[in-house]
């Protein structure tokens, strides 16, 4: 999907790092440069059509991925480019690194994946909105949904649960009754 068009360069994102290709793009239109974005949902079946579309219109590509480079939407758009559209392209991703385990935020970071619209999502902790208690925590970046749904918590949150709806376009939280 295209999320913005754009003629200079074409980032082609994936996952968590659509919002942020967005956002890029948004600080790259402040400095001049007219950035497209699309939102690759598949890389298997890759659309070549549109990667191909995309090269030709901006002839460079930056593809933006939450995983390794190596066999990821980088590696595919790579291919795909260079039987059917010689394009320069950037890859930015994890690196071929052994893995690594631990706090969303700090895996964000140790990988360069972080930015003002990245955020840690956590479940299975009753918020307690009977005591007026927020689903959303540490100034935004901490987002609660919890396991309401379970009426074990139900006494004790004062709710059903809460719900992430989150696409390329929002992030919203929308909170469930008990039923």
């Amino acid at each position: 999907d295209v999320m913005r068009e754009g003629t200079d360069v074409a980032i082609i994102a994936t996952g968590l790092m659509v919002n942020e290709a967005v956002e890029a793009a948004k600080t790259l239109a402040n400095e001049g440069i007219d950035a497209m974005v699309i939102n690759m949902c598949t890389i298997k079946p890759l659309d070549e059509e549109l990667v191909i579309e995309a090269a030709k219109k901006c002839g460079k590509i930056i593809t933006c991925e939450e995983h390794s480079v190596i066999g990821g939407l980088g590696e595919a758009v790579c291919a795909c480019l260079s039987e059917k559209c010689p394009t320069p392209v950037r890859r930015i991703g994890v690196n071929d690194v052994f893995g690594f385990s631990g706090p969303a935020n700090d895996l964000l970071k140790e990988f360069g994946l972080e930015g003002n619209h990245c955020h840690i999502i956590n479940g299975h902790v009753p918020v307690k909105a009977r005591k007026g208690e927020s689903p959303i925590k540490g100034g935004g970046k901490l987002i609660v949904i919890d396991g309401g749904f379970c009426k074990a918590y139900q006494p004790t949150s004062g709710i059903a649960g809460y719900t992430l709806i989150y696409n390329s376009h929002n992030m919203r939280i929308v909170s469930h009754e008990p039923f």
